[in-house]
């Protein structure tokens, strides 16, 4: 709301979590895709903030199925399902992978996941936030792995119960 004036003297560097985790989860080779490159700057004098920064990122783009959509994971329940049992073990490990190196999905959604049947990966692709490193081992309970709809749970509450008293016998695997 200020003048550019104004906005300029606020202007700052940074670096945005995104390239941090990007950087990093393509050094650590976790399913994501990899950054190719980067380019900083700064904002010219008519930029929204002169003097400010501003990033470009590019990665890859990683092959295979989008599981969801901002509808929900209808190409995930579309699928057999052996094939869904398969890319939820999948799931488990590549999100353990994750989480060991510190990092942790923003946004979990079946349409951050990309699954390449061909290769038998599953790729978390969007946003990351810095998890740090885990004081105890993580296990990927049924809640976690409802969150990212690769399970419908019998109830709406779901995320209210405690994973020792969840009956998900009645969920759709």
């Amino acid at each position: 709301m200020d003048d550019a004036d104004t906005r300029g003297r606020q202007a700052t560097t940074y670096t945005p979590g995104e390239l941090a985790a990007y950087r990093d989860l393509t050094q650590k080779s976790c399913n994501t895709p990899k950054l190719l490159g980067y380019k900083t700057g700064t904002q010219k004098r008519s930029g929204l903030v002169p003097g400010g920064f501003i990033i470009w990122l590019a990665w890859e783009i990683v092959p295979g199925l989008r599981l969801g959509d901002s509808f929900g994971a209808k190409p995930f329940w579309a699928l057999k399902s052996d094939e869904r049992e398969q890319i939820r073990a999948v799931f488990a490990k590549a999100l353990l992978k994750l989480r060991e190196n510190g990092w942790y999905p923003w946004v979990t959604r079946a349409r951050n996941l990309v699954w390449h049947r061909e290769t038998q990966t599953l790729y978390f692709i969007g946003h990351f936030s810095k998890a740090g490193k885990p004081k105890r081992p993580v296990e990927v309970r049924p809640k976690l792995i409802a969150m990212f709809e690769l399970a419908k749970p019998d109830s709406p509450d779901f995320m209210r119960k405690d994973d020792q008293d969840q009956n998900t016998s009645l969920w759709e695997w």
